[in-house]
């Protein structure tokens, strides 16, 4: 659970998001310039008219979301602020309201970029053009891959330190490449790619401004939000976050839930009851308190929306009081209709191979792997449906047996690691960390194992 709640005020109007709503993922590799240029965007928002935004510093930015205890590490004092969670600000352009996320860039908070780019409508990968695709580049594009993102923007940043402009195409070149390799469905060759250079550009250098500005262009007009499915029969919440509500001094701690999360279907409106699913024995109901939006109160939200909600027990006599510690990252808020969770599903699978920082050996039924589907991150274990073994490279058909339910559907994209943030030891090399090694597509849901948990 995070310490710092949003604001709990109960909407005292009804007050909506008329423009369009756009979520978009800053994603890319460790120490690329991901914070930067988020910096350097909203300084160049705030000098624009009609634009609702404050401007941040890298620093000020470094203290939203981030646990203190990064400024312990060796790493934070040698190189400086550490994104170790992603991070969501929201603003207001002249024609677009943009739900900005700050991605991890480290390989072991790979799970903490999952669920973010779970949700998200474009992606803008940040590349360092003196060094060009690395590990986590691609790793970030699967990740953006599964999680359905149906836009792409790439910055190539540092710019400014390139001597040759050669360097910049031959660059250019290679991302376009490795798009088509990791993202199914979209052109490399149709990819907006943007060169520029955040760090002179926050300092107002004249001559690397161009780069932030067709960057927000690209975003107000480059992009065209996806259809929103707004029926309320079809609503589907994703929780991303549960917040603790400590009491006041002399004070119990209050029966309710602030959470945070992305409507991804239908709609959601104050004083409404739905299901809260998934990772627990069986459905809890829950009632909508209060809903905001970047701390605005409002009634009701729609598909699309990244909003925090006060939560409170739907029903007293049978639930009991609703407390933060019984939700959690992965869970949906489904209206009653909704299909029951399952724990059980078969799949098509690819592995991926060493070179594409994969696995170096087979894998075989009984293996147990992280799956991370939407939002939830949860252990599976494997079970090749044709027998044998599944090596680098390959693909098959293999059943999942999730060790907590969650709500499935055919057509679902996921990835899965080899363990969890745990050191994995390759024969004859280093220790390094588990990291993605394959991405499935679910085909069929099977009914819950209910005699086999009894």
């Amino acid at each position: 659970m995070e310490p710092a709640p949003p604001s709990t005020t109960p909407a005292p109007a009804s007050r909506t998001i008329a423009k369009p709503h756009l979520n978009v993922a800053f994603i890319g590799h460790h120490r690329d310039g991901k914070t930067t240029l988020l910096a350097a965007l909203l300084a160049r928002l705030a000098r624009e008219p009609g634009c609702r935004v404050t401007p941040l510093t890298v620093e000020q930015l470094d203290q939203i979301d981030n646990p203190q205890w990064r400024a312990w590490r060796p790493a934070y004092r040698v190189h400086g602020p550490i994104t170790v969670r992603p991070r969501r600000l929201f603003v207001e352009t002249a024609r677009r309201a943009l739900s900005l996320v700050d991605c991890p860039g480290l390989r072991r908070r790979i799970k903490q970029t999952a669920w973010a780019v779970s949700a998200v409508d474009v992606a803008v990968l940040v590349v360092s053009a003196p060094d060009g695709p690395q590990a986590q580049t691609s790793e970030h594009l699967r990740l953006a891959a599964a999680a359905g993102v149906g836009a792409l923007i790439v910055f190539l940043n540092k710019c400014d330190l390139l001597d040759d402009e050669q360097r910049a195409d031959e660059i250019e070149v290679e991302l376009r490449e490795l798009i088509e390799r990791c993202v199914p469905g979209i052109d490399g060759d149709d990819v907006r790619v943007i060169r520029g250079a955040a760090a002179p550009a926050l300092a107002r250098d004249p001559l690397w401004q161009d780069g932030v500005y067709r960057l927000i262009e690209a975003l107000e007009d480059g992009v065209t939000p996806p259809p929103r499915d707004t029926a309320p029969e079809r609503t589907l919440v994703a929780i991303e976050r549960v917040y603790a509500t400590p009491p006041s001094p002399g004070e119990k701690p209050k029966p309710r839930a602030l959470v945070g999360g992305t409507i991804k279907r239908g709609r959601v409106v104050t004083g409404e009851r739905l299901l809260c699913s998934g990772l627990q024995e069986k459905p809890r109901v829950v009632q909508v308190h209060s809903i905001e939006i970047d701390g605005r109160p409002v009634t009701q939200a729609e598909a699309g929306a990244h909003v925090g909600m006060v939560l409170r027990a739907g029903e007293y006599l049978t639930e009991g009081s609703l407390y933060p510690h019984h939700l959690g990252r992965g869970q949906v808020l489904v209206p009653a209709s909704a299909d029951e969770p399952s724990d059980l599903f078969y799949a098509r699978v690819r592995l991926l191979e060493p070179d594409e920082g994969g696995r170096h050996t087979t894998l075989k039924t009984g293996h147990t792997v992280q799956a991370l589907i939407g939002a939830a991150a949860v252990a599976a274990q494997l079970v090749l449906v044709g027998g044998g073994a599944l090596g680098p490279g390959e693909d098959a058909e293999v059943k999942f047996r999730l060790y907590h339910p969650l709500l499935l559907a055919a057509g679902m994209t996921f990835t899965f690691r080899d363990g969890s943030d745990g050191l994995q030891w390759l024969e004859g090399g280093p220790c390094v960390w588990g990291g993605t090694v394959g991405r499935g597509e679910i085909l069929r849901v099977a009914a819950r194992r209910r005699a086999a948990t009894a």
